[in-house]
């Protein structure tokens, strides 16, 4: 039902528009979808209101393609003329639409793109990630797999795209950083379908490397840890390490036992013993069924841009008070403690690294290690300049 604008109070003031940008087709679909309803649940949990005044999500598919994004960015802005944007899953999509956002000065918070030129040197005050830039998380855990499970020397594989290559940059300088060798980059095209010629690639360095290193993401996550255990990789490397390639959720439940055995780096740990955890795993439960990962990653961005609003009192209007109360949050999420990091206002993370284990017929993920409030490696490198 539409309510004409002459009906509504004199006092009462336009709802507050928040543009969603995500993938609804594509191999990141999942993703997206994951992400989307994530949102959506951050603010359904307040009513959609904050200060007596109404939150309106307008919700567009980018399809994973930089010139769709690029359209569809440019509808929230100039025709939905949205308050401030949340989303995006690809590097190539954030990287595409930057400009267009940042020109316009609307408040970006960026729940899952890892371009980390954009907290880097292409950084604005305008940008704000609740997830890291690409190879932070397998910067620590390249240097994790050599101090604490032996790794001496790896193979690293990855999606043929900036999200693959930026993740490859980062493993090699952890690994080399702790004193192991990187012996070959194998990169993959995003949605290929035929993984064997790549598997055969990888297969080239059995007794060359102890370990596999790989990030992927969506369907390609699922059909690469797959493909290992059909081409029977899975018993030729002593260690096989991750990011984003074996997420709880819809990735996990594809690759199911090929995933056994596995370490990955994760910023949302189901077990985390908090009040905040424990109250969305349970709205998780009760609203969108089974636990997905990509749930955390959208829920995080959506509340932070809540507790934002909620400080200035839903005055969104008041760009420049707005931003300040962005970066100026501080509280306990459901990740852990919650600040940003003040150079590339990126989320100061934790870093989970759990192993996928097969335990009474369930596949769990139990953890291994805490690596508390992690920054970007490359802003520690600026400070030493």
């Amino acid at each position: 039902m539409f309510v004409l604008a002459s009906s509504l109070p004199s006092h009462a003031k336009p709802p507050i528009k928040v543009g969603v940008l995500l993938p609804f087709v594509g191999p990141t679909a999942q993703l997206g979808d994951g992400n989307s309803k994530g949102i959506r649940l951050a603010f359904e949990k307040r009513g959609f209101k904050v200060a007596d005044r109404e939150i309106e999500l307008i919700v567009e598919d980018s399809k994973g393609d930089p010139n769709t994004a690029l359209l569809k960015v440019k509808k929230l802005i100039e025709r939905d003329k949205v308050h401030v944007l949340v989303g995006v899953i690809l590097s190539s999509v954030a990287y595409a639409i930057r400009d267009t956002v940042v020109s316009a000065e609307i408040p970006w918070v960026i729940t899952i793109a890892n371009s980390s030129g954009l907290t880097r040197e292409k950084g604005s005050p305008y940008i704000f990630r609740t997830h890291q830039p690409d190879g932070a998380a397998t910067y620590y855990l390249a240097k994790y797999a050599y101090e604490k499970l032996g790794s001496r020397k790896a193979v690293f594989s990855g999606l043929d795209y900036a999200y693959g290559h930026e993740n490859a940059e980062a493993f090699l300088k952890g690994f080399k950083e702790a004193g192991g060798e990187v012996l070959k980059d194998i990169f993959i095209p995003l949605g290929t379908k035929d993984y064997g010629p790549y598997m055969t690639s990888i297969a080239q360095f059995v007794g060359k490397a102890d370990t596999l290193a790989f990030v992927y993401s969506g369907s390609d996550a699922v059909k690469f840890v797959v493909g290992l255990q059909e081409y029977g990789l899975k018993n030729k490397f002593s260690t096989f390490v991750d990011w984003s390639a074996t997420n709880p959720g819809s990735m996990l439940e594809g690759e199911g036992e090929a995933a056994v055995g596995i370490y990955e780096a994760v910023f949302h740990y189901q077990g985390l013993d908090t009040p905040e955890n424990k109250e969305f795993l349970k709205l998780v439960k009760e609203k969108l069924g089974p636990f997905d990962i990509n749930y955390a990653f959208g829920y995080i961005g959506g509340d932070v841009i809540y507790r934002a609003l909620e400080q200035v009192r839903g005055n969104v209007e008041d760009k420049p008070g707005f931003l300040k109360a962005l970066r100026s949050l501080r509280f306990d999420s459901i990740m852990g403690p919650f600040e940003w990091d003040a150079k590339g206002q990126n989320y100061l993370f934790n870093i989970y690294i759990v192993r996928t284990e097969k335990v009474g017929g369930k596949i769990e993920q139990p953890l291994k290690e805490l690596m508390p409030k992690k920054r970007d490696p490359w802003w520690i490198e600026q400070s030493r300049k």
